[in-house]
């Protein structure tokens, strides 16, 4: 899945773009339940100016179900694409982290075109603390024709405490799925 960097240049040069956003969110006030939509889009070049010319689009949904008291179900998809002649290497899709394939690296994978998925089943185990397992897949590819490269997983568990008066804190523990040697990958997030 690894993208070839020679099909985006450098970012030197000056950078004029016009982009735009729109979300749509329908959870419920502790955002358990309910569907967010999301849509971006970049373009550059031709009558804007600047030294690059590209397009580049995204879209996210992710559905928020509360299976039972105790239980949830949290599902997301994202996709994206790019174009253009004068691609900027910043301007990249990249996978690999703590926001997507947990079990990878920072940043280990990047091209123009992006898909990914994520599926958490959360369990409430004490009234201040939620296992949560999960399945991440994704794959990014540079290629016009191409529909997509080899897709890439991992698999892990979290564990989340909203911890009266210091706030939300998540520890998720990763490891990739499609090799046999990987390694072992730890994040914390302190929400306030």
């Amino acid at each position: 899945m690894t993208g070839i960097q020679s099909a985006a240049i450098e970012s030197e040069g000056r950078m004029k773009s016009y982009f735009g956003s729109a979300e749509y969110d329908s959870r419920d006030e502790y955002a358990a339940t309910g569907w967010v939509g999301r849509a971006f889009f970049e373009f550059s070049g031709g009558s804007i100016g600047g030294d690059y010319d590209f397009r580049k689009y995204a879209l996210e949904l992710a559905h928020y179900a509360r299976l039972s008291a105790t239980q949830t179900l949290d599902v997301s998809a994202r996709w994206g694409v790019g174009s253009g002649t004068d691609y900027p290497s910043h301007k990249l899709f990249y996978l690999g982290g703590p926001g997507d394939l947990r079990g990878y690296d920072h940043k280990t994978f990047s091209g123009k075109n992006m898909t990914f998925a994520r599926a958490e089943y959360g369990i409430d185990m004490w009234p201040h603390l939620r296992a949560i397992f999960f399945v991440d897949t994704g794959s990014v590819w540079y290629g016009g024709g191409e529909v997509s490269q080899e897709f890439v997983h991992d698999f892990g568990i979290g564990f989340r405490s909203d911890a009266p008066g210091i706030g939300d804190i998540r520890i998720d523990i990763a490891r990739a799925a499609t090799t046999e040697e990987s390694d072992i990958f730890v994040y914390f997030d302190l929400y306030f």
